[in-house]
């Protein structure tokens, strides 16, 4: 990239995107294979666990959510079929997690993205909560020099800080697009469904009935975001700090999705498209977002490297990093960013008519 010329830049940045936005989806399809095939190419057992938990959680809570709604709905009828609301009402195990499953449905990219991050997320608070990786502090040195130690205006503290032991993580309906959450509700009623036809004595249209209302409800009820309502959230939290300092000490403490929501704030883009560029390889979007928001070099270095505390990274891939940080115009990142920004419909109008 030219840093002289903006526009080559924008160019260059926009195809840049869009190659790492291919590679990110084929790499979600490989972790969809593992998770449901048991492959381990790329995740390992323990990692397969958590999300299988994750997973299994969150449709429990949704069916609980479908099955409450249906039998409110049956309850109403003139001719309520009082066996099936009783077995609908009671304690009886939850059904739809192996059906789906099975299924192959659990496979939705959406869904195995939210709860690949998730994971990531608790990976990073765990890797916080056992104390730093010997190197990070000698990496960033190395990069940027001694004075990197104590990051500009934070003399007072110490960078690399453990904390806590974190909770169990757990992916919630209402931080989930909404149309993904439809989608489980869907899911879950269609294995309801089978398993109370195969158990109970009902008419089908009326059961049919009875789960379309369910599923409305139930999505109304577990809300999920549209892009309006996270630009919404992210008015409500103006008041969250976002300088390069605070974001650098929320991932100290091991607070992952607050800085997270802070990098969505500072950049005013989607939480989901956020926590994407966060932990691309290379960097290279969470690079734009710093620079298109002032965000110094040696703050950008430290985000990059806290968020990649997991992995094997070294003194080549921040030397790569920061290099992709130093060629960028600025001009050329607040525009990138501000297309970023647009309406994701638009977006993918403008891939398909005009191949921009």
């Amino acid at each position: 990239m030219d840093p002289q010329h903006p526009d080559r830049q924008v160019i260059g940045l926009l195809n840049l995107a869009r190659d790492r936005s291919n590679t990110a989806r084929d790499r979600l399809q490989a972790i969809a294979q593992d998770l449901f095939n048991g492959r381990e190419r790329v995740l390992t057992q323990s990692d397969r666990i958590l999300m299988h938990d994750m997973a299994r959680s969150l449709v429990d809570r949704i069916e609980t959510v479908v099955r409450s709604q249906l039998a409110s709905y049956l309850g109403s009828l003139a001719d309520a079929p009082h066996a099936a609301i009783g077995y609908l009402s009671g304690g009886s195990h939850s059904i739809a997690y192996s059906v789906l499953a099975d299924s192959g449905v659990l496979g939705d990219i959406e869904l195995v993205e939210a709860l690949y991050h998730k994971a990531l997320q608790h990976q990073l608070t765990l890797a916080r909560a056992e104390g730093p990786r010997e190197d990070l502090e000698e990496l960033l040195a190395e990069a940027l020099g001694p004075a990197a130690r104590a990051p500009e205006g934070a003399a007072h503290r110490n960078f690399f800080r453990p904390t806590d032991t974190a909770p169990a993580p757990a992916v919630e309906a209402e931080d989930l697009p909404a149309g993904l959450v439809r989608r489980l509700c869907l899911w879950c009623s269609v294995a309801l469904r089978q398993h109370i036809l195969e158990k109970q004595r009902i008419d089908e249209v009326v059961l049919d009935d009875a789960l379309q209302y369910a599923v409305e409800e139930a999505s109304r009820t577990l809300g999920g975001r549209s892009g309006v309502q996270e630009a919404s959230g992210a008015e409500a939290a103006a008041d969250m700090l976002t300088t390069p300092d605070a974001l650098v000490k929320l991932l100290e403490d091991g607070r992952i999705s607050e800085f997270e929501a802070g990098i969505a704030r500072l950049s005013q883009l989607r939480t989901n498209l956020v926590r994407r560029m966060i932990y691309e390889a290379g960097g290279e979007a969470l690079a734009t977002i710093c620079v298109a928001n002032e965000v110094p070099r040696r703050a950008f270095a430290a985000i990059f490297l806290l968020t990649r505390e997991t992995e094997t990274t070294g003194a080549q891939e921040v030397a790569t990093a920061l290099a992709f940080y130093d060629r960028l115009n600025p001009l050329a990142a607040r525009r990138v960013l501000a297309r970023w920004r647009r309406d994701t419909e638009y977006l993918n109008a403008l891939r398909q008519v005009a191949g921009l």
